[in-house]
């Protein structure tokens, strides 16, 4: 499939012109995470599944926000627990491909290090694999904002940031909660400070009207990356 926006916007182009024939046209755009969160909602509902809202985002996470793949693992779910008790975190990890989270972790990994040559050969792996890169981005900073925040509250373990965000109403699971208890480690506060920058300056650069998705996030890892 060809992305709408970005650096496929071209092809796409190319598309709507070799069928401008055609009086009607429907587009489906790629979900951002908030409606592919509410998606799962309503999906979950219509199967009378009973998937709370932290384990919404889990699930939005584990399948990029991809809509079809909301609906196979809604499906998966329905018929694990046949209306006969809740969604389980368990459940999520066992029937859900968690791929995706695994690689961009990889990458955060790789940047706490500075190791750019393993942030930029990550950063391949998620391009070839047909990942959302505006996606991977907005993870990317969710994954800093609630670093910087576990690192102001001095929190020191998955425990104790499980328990913080989940007072504060803030979808925390224990897995999401060791990630971002290893990104406290890997990274001082400062660089978590310089990370959100960087963040906000790529995740313009991905809002221009052309943008080289690739090369934007290339550059994001150069200047996290520079010594």
């Amino acid at each position: 499939r060809y992305e709408l926006e970005g650096e496929d916007k071209a092809k796409t182009d190319r598309v709507r012109k070799f069928y401008a024939a055609i009086p009607k046209q429907v587009e489906f755009a790629r979900l951002d995470g908030q409606s592919a969160a509410r998606l799962a909602g309503v999906l979950a509902k219509e199967k009378g599944v009973a998937l709370s809202k932290d384990l919404a985002a889990m699930l939005v996470e584990a399948v990029a926000g991809d809509a079809s793949r909301i609906a196979i693992e809604i499906e998966k779910l329905s018929l694990l627990t046949a209306g006969m008790r809740p969604v389980t975190q368990d459940d999520i990890t066992t029937l859900t491909p968690d791929a995706r989270a695994a690689s961009i972790f990889g990458l955060v990994a790789a940047l706490g290090r500075s190791d750019r040559r393993q942030a930029l050969e990550t950063l391949d792996t998620l391009v070839r694999e047909g990942e959302y890169l505006p996606l991977a981005l907005s993870f990317l900073a969710t994954q800093f904002r609630l670093a910087l925040v576990a690192k102001e509250a001095n929190l020191r373990n998955a425990s104790q940031i499980e328990a913080h965000f989940r007072k504060l109403g803030t979808p925390m699971w224990r897995a999401r909660a060791e990630q971002v208890a290893e990104t406290v480690q890997a990274f001082p506060k400062d660089r978590l400070e310089r990370a959100i920058r960087s963040i906000y300056r790529a995740d313009k650069g991905l809002r221009d009207t052309r943008p080289d998705d690739r090369v934007v996030m290339e550059q994001f890892v150069l200047d996290l990356t520079e010594r």
